[in-house]
């Protein structure tokens, strides 16, 4: 019956309560009494054991970007280096006549011979050859010249002459044999002098060719003419000379009527 009326006003957990706060207070007085009577403590609490350290924890995301600080203050100027050591005496080129002769190390007609001082090692610089002139007197063998003619006049009415005269830039070394080739056989395409005369013509007025020792004389337009034909107009001959040529152009067109001819020409040296 104690038990129970011992439960019934506090409950478990007043009872529990009542039980500890009565041993505290037991052990609290007896400590005092202890302490005051200047008696030496009969207990004593021991430490508990550290626990062991935990492990760390991730590192966290980097913060943003602090703002840039102030500039700093220009430093001071540099003091002047030292002047390096002077440089090793450069060696000269030595120059000397090279030796005339041919082969190796000679020059025909002679030349310099170059080595740095000291070195043992020579280059040798020849003079070229003396040339000949480079003006042509006359035109060599196998050797081509090309050009163009012209003639106009005004028709004084019945028969008569018109001329056009061509020099050769240079002297042919022998007269050379020549062909009026006209308008229906080299104008524009392959003439048929080409085929009349055994290839000596060649090619037509845009561009004309004479094989070796042969002058082609192409008349590309003609108007108001019947003929024209070679004619030397110093010694009355009637082919070409080694220095040109001179061609006559015939006419029975009517008082005032215009005349006229063109074309080009070739010349090939024998």
């Amino acid at each position: 019956m104690l038990k129970r009326r011992l439960k019934e006003p506090f409950g478990k957990a007043g009872l529990i309560v009542a039980v500890v706060a009565l041993v505290f207070a037991m052990l609290g007085g007896a400590y005092a009494a202890t302490n005051n009577g200047g008696g030496k403590a009969t207990a004593s609490a021991k430490q508990g054991k550290q626990g062991k350290q935990g492990k760390p924890g991730k590192t966290g995301p980097a913060g943003p970007a602090g703002a840039p600080g102030a500039k700093g203050d220009a430093g001071a100027p540099g003091t002047n280096g030292s002047n390096g050591a002077p440089g090793a005496t450069g060696k000269s080129v030595v120059t000397s006549t090279a030796p005339v002769g041919t082969g190796a190390g000679k020059c025909v007609a002679g030349g310099t011979k170059f080595e740095v001082e000291g070195s043992g090692t020579s280059e040798i610089v020849c003079n070229g050859k003396n040339g000949t002139t480079g003006f042509a007197q006359q035109l060599p063998s196998g050797e081509s010249l090309q050009g163009e003619w012209s003639l106009a006049g005004t028709a004084a009415g019945g028969f008569q002459e018109f001329w056009a005269t061509v020099n050769f830039p240079f002297e042919l070394s022998a007269v050379p044999t020549g062909y009026v080739i006209g308008p229906e056989e080299g104008e524009g395409e392959p003439n048929e002098a080409a085929v009349v005369e055994e290839g000596k013509c060649t090619g037509t007025a845009v561009n004309p060719g004479a094989a070796a020792g042969h002058l082609c004389v192409f008349a590309a337009v003609e108007a108001n003419i019947f003929a024209i034909a070679f004619k030397q107009a110093t010694e009355g001959g009637e082919a070409p000379t080694a220095h040109g040529f001179s061609v006559v152009a015939l006419t029975t067109a009517s008082a005032n009527s215009a005349v006229q001819a063109r074309g080009s020409w070739a010349v090939t040296a024998e």
